[in-house]
This record gives C-alpha cells, structure tokens and sequence, in this order.
C-alpha cells in the first residue's frame, strides 16, 4: 500500500530529527576534548527523541509546532553543553571531582526539559472550562462509557453535573461501570442511567434511541465515542464490514435518529452538540475505499468478501477517515438547514485503553509488562478525555458559528482545529459516503 501523505510527512519529521541529533552529536565528536556525555543530559535527550520519533509515526504532530520545536531544541542543547563547558576548561562530566560546582545545574535542566516533553507532549492542554458545575442538569449520551476513554469522559462528565445515559452492549459492565463511578463521585448514582445499545447491530441502534425517546428527556451532548481495532476480517450481523460497522455506521444511524431531539433542544435554547471520537490514524490514507462500505449477504460474496487483506491498523484509520468525512458532511448540511449545532471530530491523542484488546497477544504482553515505560509515551485514559470534555464544555464551542468563536465540521488536535488532509476535506467523497451510508443503515434523511 502506497504511503499516505502525511505518513511521508511523518517520515520526513523523523529523519530531520535523526539528522539534526547526528550534527549535533558530530560536534560533540570535534571539540578538543572529545564528547563529554553527562548521564542526566544523555538520558533527557534520549527521551525526548524517543518521545517525538514515537508520537510523529502516529502522527501527533502532522504539523509544525512551536513548543515541540522548543522542547527538542533545549534537549540537544543541554545534551551538548558538557562537551561545550568542556572544550573550555570547565569539567564537564560527573565522573569529574570538579564537577560539583555545576553539574547539579546541568541536572537540573535535564530534569525540567524531561518533565516539559512529559506534559507539552504527552499529556497535552487541559480542558479550558474550569467551571465544575459545567454540565449541569444536562443529558448526555456517551457510546462506549463502560470502559476506556468513554468510562471516564463518564466521570468527568459526572463530576460536573451530566445526567449521563450511559449507551453500552454488556449491561453487567456498564452496571458495574454506574457503581465504580458512584464511588468516585459521591452522590451521582441516580444521575447515571444504562441503556443497551451495540453499535454493530441496526437493530439494536432503533431500539436504543425508542428508549431514549421513551425517557422524555432532553437531548444536550451526544458523544460518539465508541470504537473497535479488530484483528481480523469480520462482517456484522447485517452484513457490513465489522470495523466500519461498530465505528461510523453504528454512529451515524444513531446520529441521524437523534437529530430530531437535538433539533427541539436547540429550538429550547439548549444549545446541544455532537461529539465524535476520532484519531490520527485517519491520516494514513488518502482516500477512502468505497469497496469497503458493501453489505455482503451471499454466502459466495461472504467467502470471498472475509478472505480480502486485512490489516488492524490500516482497517481503524479507514473507519476513522470515514467518521471524518461524514462528521464533515453532516456539519454541512446542519449549516444548510440553518441549524447552529456543532459537529467536530476529536483526536484523544496515544491513549493507553481497552481499543487495542485486539493487538497481536505478543504486543499485549509487551504492553502490560511495561506499562511504567510505555506511560511515560502515552496519556492515561482519563487524560484522554479530555478533548472531548473540551468539545462539551467550553462556552466558546456551544455554536457552529465562527463569528462568535464556534466551529463545526473541524478536527480538534490537541484541543484546537487542525488543518484537514485533503481526503478528510473531500466534498465529493464526503456526499458519497453519506449517500452510501443512507443506503447500507436504511436511515432517514433529516
């Protein structure tokens, strides 16, 4: 498969860091003295080019960024500043008696550059809405809310008032799920409510928003946030692509049934939201294919349909390109019916949750064996929602309109809109894949 473009960008961002360490390192190699290597420099350059090399080959940064720049800048620095001091006299290494009178400065840096890279890089921007009481007496539906960045959405959710309608398949989880929440937030037990919904079955998508519907209640935050990487090939119960079933199809019926109680909240000055999950991954392709987004119902066509290459990482990003254009399609035609809720698309960034249950076993073990290291490179699942806490919260986004500082249709990178790869921004695709999506879900156009 041919590389993405922001995959060759991504390439590109690591070899201009192999080479600007190896001209880095070429100086260290000319002083007079040799290259002094102090252990704490040597380890906070380590880091953060093991930091950086990881984040850009998931595309976390497809675009320049000022701090990142800073931060890989300053480790090479203090990296090089042994050998500097040293190439004027000054002892520069630790195995140096007389380096006591500066080392601990050099230790120092060492220390504040790592813990910069830990936060402006892995754990990233917090929400800007400080207002705990954010979320007051609004209801909000989170697909997925048993487990993962989706369960704790959930608690921060709870933490600031959401009536939280927790959309799950297992009952037993999202009902211990309700209790491990209660016990963190005292007192949000009778704000927290199961409705069964699997995202894999239309049937089960229908039957979900009748409950819903059944409740009375209003409709404030819908929050598209569940998703699958599965290790193989596998076809739903109605005979679509299992990936793309349980990641966009699931969603946009569900969508697209729901958009009737969103539109009479925002005739009561609600001012409700659509939140959908997204990732990075959606960078890796260029276009979305189309041979996908099938039902398969012959039992020829299901044979030859399965034996089809299939491969975890690339049948995730897909879903999540097609989760992009739709999301872009639906905030389109919202504009057109002169509606002003927003839909953006959010990235939680490397996130170590159950999504990746499905991994090659061998990657699972690595995982848990050295989740210490590993958490030092990817944010905790709570971190993770913070995008989404974000998109739900900040008073600025309540809006699609951009005058008053709303958008719609956007992918928010690091809680701001990035610019959009030319297949996430395809018109044509999008109207497409909508149409075709309409099609496979038997949904109504609203």
């Amino acid at each position: 498969m041919a590389l993405s473009q922001h995959s060759k960008s991504a390439i590109r961002h690591v070899a201009s860091l192999v080479a600007f360490f190896l001209s880095v390192f070429a100086g260290l190699a000319s002083s007079p003295s040799g290259p002094v290597l102090d252990p704490a420099a040597s380890f906070s350059v380590a880091y953060v080019v093991v930091l950086f090399c990881f984040q850009a080959t998931f595309m976390e940064w497809p675009h320049f960024d000022t701090k990142v720049f800073t931060v890989l800048s300053a480790a090479h620095i203090n990296f090089a500043l042994p050998t500097m001091l040293s190439s004027y006299g000054i002892a520069a290494t630790f195995w140096n008696d007389t380096c006591i009178a500066w080392c601990p400065y050099v230790w120092l840096s060492s220390a504040l550059i790592s813990v910069a890279a830990y936060y402006w890089m892995v754990v990233g921007p917090a929400p800007s809405n400080k207002d705990p009481n954010s979320l007051e007496g609004k209801v909000c539906i989170i697909t997925g809310s048993n487990t993962g960045i989706g369960y704790e959405t959930a608690v921060e959710f709870a933490k600031r008032g959401a009536i939280i309608i927790m959309a799950c398949r297992s009952e037993d989880k999202a009902r211990a799920a309700i209790d491990t929440v209660a016990q963190r937030i005292p007192g949000c037990k009778e704000r927290l409510h199961f409705l069964k919904l699997d995202l894999s079955s239309l049937e089960s998508v229908r039957a979900f928003v009748k409950n819903f519907e059944a409740t009375g209640m209003d409709l404030h935050v819908l929050v598209l946030n569940a998703g699958v990487m599965l290790s193989s090939r596998q076809l739903s119960k109605d005979g679509l692509e299992m990936t793309l079933a349980s990641n966009i199809l699931g969603h946009f019926l569900l969508t697209q049934l729901l958009l009737p109680a969103l539109f009479a909240a925002e005739e009561k000055g609600l001012e409700p939201r659509i939140i959908n999950v997204g990732s990075t991954f959606h960078l890796c392709h260029d276009a979305f294919d189309f041979e996908e987004a099938v039902k398969i119902t012959e039992e020829k066509a299901i044979g030859k349909f399965l034996s089809k290459p299939y491969e975890i990482f690339n049948a995730y990003g897909h879903s999540k390109l097609g989760g992009m254009l739709l999301n872009g399609e639906l905030a389109r035609r919202l504009a057109k019916k002169g509606s002003k809720i927003p839909a953006n698309v959010v990235h939680p960034g490397q996130c170590m949750s159950e999504v990746q249950r499905n991994m090659h076993p061998v990657l699972l073990f690595l995982y848990s064996a050295f989740s210490p290291i590993v958490g030092l490179f990817m944010k905790s699942a709570q971190v993770g929602s913070w995008g989404t806490v974000h998109l739900a919260t900040a008073k600025e986004l309540a809006t699609s309109v951009i005058q008053t500082g709303g958008f719609s249709g956007e992918f928010f990178l690091h809680m701001f809109p990035a610019k959009l790869s030319d297949a996430a921004r395809n018109e044509a695709a999008a109207q497409r894949l909508w149409d075709v999506a309409i099609k496979l879900t038997d949904a109504p156009e609203v």
